[in-house]
């Protein structure tokens, strides 16, 4: 259904608030961020700001939410190109760490500030979060299985394969969060040779 011309700059004030707001939280910061910050840099009233957003905490939490949802598309899209699960897995560690290059000032930022939301809010981004990442489990998940099934992955138990899947994904966000924060200038990307051929062939020689 097509959408009205007040909804359609409802969602367009709404994008630029937030596209604003990363802007803003990434070069100052969550805690020293205002409002009237994002007011200013978005070039709207500050009751236009509270018209999409009861506070500040629920735009940070509405920018990290749509940066894992673009991850899990973003990351679904490269996986399409190739076929054999190895490429797939390669295709899905590289699309992780380049993701983060491109977004690693936010990233950053939830990493390194200990951002507290109030009681609703936590729960919701936990809730949002875990939804999230059940998702992007399932993707290293099914990965995995068609690998089995062609002959390419070891044959694992069901326990295993999870521990399996949890371990990688362990290892690419521990990764990313520990160099945005401690070596900035390093590309993520560049570490995923190394993280591909850990999983794939082990550290035996």
């Amino acid at each position: 259904m097509r959408l009205t011309r007040k909804k359609r700059e409802f969602l367009r004030q709404r994008d630029e608030i937030l596209s604003s707001a990363e802007r803003v939280f990434s070069r100052q910061g969550f805690f020293t961020t205002t409002i009237q910050d994002i007011a200013e840099s978005a070039e709207y009233g500050i009751g236009t700001i509270y018209k999409h957003f009861k506070s500040k905490e629920i735009i940070f939490f509405t920018i990290i939410k749509n940066k894992f949802t673009e991850l899990l598309s973003f990351a679904s899209d490269n996986i399409q190109r190739h076929n054999s699960p190895d490429k797939k897995l390669r295709a899905l560690i590289y699309s992780h760490l380049e993701f983060f290059d491109r977004n690693k000032d936010i990233f950053r930022l939830l990493g390194a500030e200990h951002i507290s939301f109030e009681k609703d809010l936590r729960h919701k981004f936990i809730k949002e979060m875990r939804k999230n990442f059940v998702s992007y489990f399932n993707i290293f998940h099914s990965i995995y299985r068609e690998g089995m099934r062609k002959g390419i992955f070891k044959k694992e138990g069901k326990n295993d394969i999870m521990n399996l899947c949890l371990a990688l994904i362990g290892i690419l966000n521990f990764t990313s969060f520990y160099k945005l924060n401690n070596m900035p200038e390093e590309k993520l990307v560049n570490n995923a040779n190394l993280i591909v051929n850990l999983f794939l062939k082990g550290v035996r020689r």
